[in-house]
């Protein structure tokens, strides 16, 4: 970890400018401004990333994790509760398993134990990603009460989005796919959120092709992970 940054102090408001870092190989430029007198620590920032990795623990330390997909235990999500924040991120690129977001600009604010996810826009298989999502803490700090997600996708390649989905290659298939969706949940495990889940969308698609479907495993495999 290399970092740098002007450090200012007004009060119990610590402001970070100018700063440059490398974390874990990749390059982190922008502001900070902590403000540890508030009634909850609160944070403030604009932070441009090069390439960003966003690992589950098991992938990140190498070690595939034994039984379900979908743990039962209770989620912690005293950090909902306990902070405030107000954050503008922009990257080359975001990777998180199968989904690769290229030039992504979103804004980040939690508030009350509510995180919202604002004007997410990115490249995505050859198309384009917007979404916004909300998730709400329990006062109890264990789960959330309320989850909704609303996406649009525009020209993106079916393949890469059914593996994106699935995690695995079920489908072949050749041809851009248009689609909207809205999920929602709650839930205080994984899951209870995926037990919970429900939405709905609407597709469409252009010279699209699609080769050995299987509607079964394709199902399995977005409910279980185990195709």
């Amino acid at each position: 970890l290399d970092f740098y940054a002007k450090v200012n102090r007004s009060g119990k408001v610590y402001s970070l400018d100018d700063m440059k870092a490398n974390v874990a190989g990749s390059p982190v430029t922008g502001s900070l401004s902590v403000d540890t007198g508030a009634a909850k620590p609160s944070v403030k920032g604009d932070l441009s990333f090069d390439t960003l990795t966003i690992q589950t623990t098991a992938a990140a330390t190498g070690t595939p994790k034994a039984g379900p997909k979908w743990s039962s235990e209770p989620m912690d999500s005293a950090w909902a509760n306990a902070y405030e924040a107000d954050l503008k991120v922009k990257a080359n690129t975001i990777t998180y398993q199968g989904w690769v977001l290229n030039n992504p600009k979103l804004e980040v604010s939690l508030h009350g134990g509510k995180l919202e996810v604002e004007g997410l826009d990115a490249g995505l298989f050859g198309g384009q990603m917007n979404m916004t999502a909300a998730m709400q803490a329990n006062s109890s700090n264990k789960g959330f009460s309320a989850v909704n997600a609303n996406a649009k996708f525009s020209s993106v390649s079916a393949e890469g989005l059914a593996k994106a989905l699935v995690g695995s290659q079920l489908i072949k298939a050749s041809g851009d796919v248009n689609m909207n969706t809205q999920i929602s949940t709650a839930g205080a495990s994984q899951a209870a959120l995926v037990s919970a889940l429900k939405g709905d969308g609407a597709m469409s698609g252009k010279n699209l092709i699609i080769e050995g479907f299987d509607l079964t495993k394709f199902i399995g495999a977005l409910t279980s992970g185990k195709p």
